[in-house]
């Protein structure tokens, strides 16, 4: 039985960071303008969430697939995937 030995730690520790980064983005579409204004967006972005424009809900969306696709070549890169 061969097992596998992960040896680059810092980069274990930025997938895990830009995977909570990513799900936090996700968790924002569903919290609404109130999670928008907590986690620090501007103004305008909470305004539009809050009359139901789909703009917030594209940007979250796409910063959270390039979070997750930072994670998948992270997890290459650290020879973990």
């Amino acid at each position: 039985m061969r097992t596998q030995s992960v040896k680059n730690y810092p980069l274990i520790v930025a997938g895990s960071v830009a995977l909570f980064g990513g799900l936090l983005h996700l968790a924002m579409i569903v919290g609404g303008p109130s999670w928008y204004r907590f986690f620090g967006a501007p103004e305008a972005i909470v305004q539009m969430a809050a009359a139901g424009d789909f703009y917030p809900v594209l940007v979250c969306i796409v910063i959270a697939s390039v979070l997750f696709i930072w994670i998948t070549l992270l997890g290459f890169d650290a020879d973990f995937i």
